[in-house]
């Protein structure tokens, strides 16, 4: 087990966008993979949607990921003071700037691979996004005082997605209710 820690530590160090990213991926499929088996309430015996976890799996790898990652390097680069301001405003930061503006892309590209019109994507997104993000600020404000506070910057993306593990089942069963 040492070893395996060793080899995604040199790999995080020296790829962490790749990682992190790959991780988020990964974490984002099951979390789905949850949603889908555990709470389809429904039709139970409802076979298990091979598109719509490849949908949570590469927005999670390809933009999630990617975007997460970047968010909180520039968030580390671009604010300074004493170590409880510092979290505090980057808290700040994170909530009110990079959470409603992420959550509605976020809903609008899973909407669009899905729905594959546009139109329909954000007739979805008007749909979930003001629930969703009243559903952000219960959870996300404490994750994220705790990841900055006592989490290094190479883990910061992975200490969140074990968090949005929930977080995607969450949101994977929301955006499939039968409306």
């Amino acid at each position: 087990m040492a070893r395996i820690i060793g080899v995604y530590q040199r790999f995080l160090r020296k790829h962490p966008l790749v990682v992190q990213s790959i991780q988020v991926g990964a974490l984002m499929g099951v979390g789905d993979a949850i949603a889908q088996k555990a709470f389809q309430k429904s039709d139970p015996a409802k076979p298990f949607n091979f598109s719509r976890n490849k949908n949570f799996i590469l927005l999670g790898a390809l933009f999630v990921g990617p975007g997460t990652r970047t968010w909180y390097v520039i968030l580390d680069k671009y604010i300074k003071g004493e170590r409880t301001e510092r979290v505090l405003k980057k808290v700040i930061c994170d909530q009110l700037i990079f959470a409603p503006f992420f959550l509605a892309t976020f809903l609008m590209l899973l909407e669009t691979l899905e729905k594959g019109s546009i139109a329909e994507a954000r007739r979805a997104t008007r749909l979930y996004y003001f629930d969703l993000l009243k559903a952000n600020y219960t959870i996300w404000p404490l994750v994220q005082l705790c990841n900055f506070y006592f989490v290094p910057l190479n883990y910061q993306t992975l200490f969140v997605q074990s968090v949005a593990l929930a977080w995607n089942t969450f949101l994977s069963y929301k955006t499939h209710i039968e409306k």
